[in-house]
């Protein structure tokens, strides 16, 4: 299976991902915090990372520009409960989930983009 980075500073929906994906096979790890979430890009490899749009230090679209930066890049999807974003670098993201996300969602979201991927071609483009 994969290895997945949940970034998310929702302590209850961040533990509850991690355990749900680490039941599926997953390796798993976590950041409350945008900071701590480059430290562990730029430390370690992943192949999904689900990071929240808004947290307290910063965008999960400023985590994509870090990964952007790494080779092999990871998978990125982002979870936002805000309507209508508009950031040019939403072309980048390669699945956008709308809040509210269910459980099985986010579950079969990881496993579509944890598999072979082709130059980062998106597998959805945020509508």
């Amino acid at each position: 299976m994969s290895k997945v980075l949940i970034v998310d500073d929702d302590p209850v929906f961040r533990r509850l991902h991690v355990y749900l994906l680490r039941a599926d096979g997953h390796e798993t790890a976590e950041a409350e915090t945008l900071g701590s979430a480059i430290l562990l890009c730029q430390n370690d490899h992943f192949d999904v990372v689900v990071a929240d749009h808004f947290m307290p230090d910063g965008s999960g679209l400023e985590l994509l520009d870090v990964l952007d930066t790494l080779e092999p890049r990871p998978r990125f999807l982002l979870i936002s409960g805000a309507p209508g974003l508009e950031d040019p670098r939403l072309g980048r993201v390669d699945l956008y989930l709308a809040k509210p996300v269910s459980s099985s969602d986010l579950q079969a979201a990881v496993a579509a983009t944890a598999g072979p991927q082709i130059a980062n071609t998106p597998i959805m483009q945020p509508g």
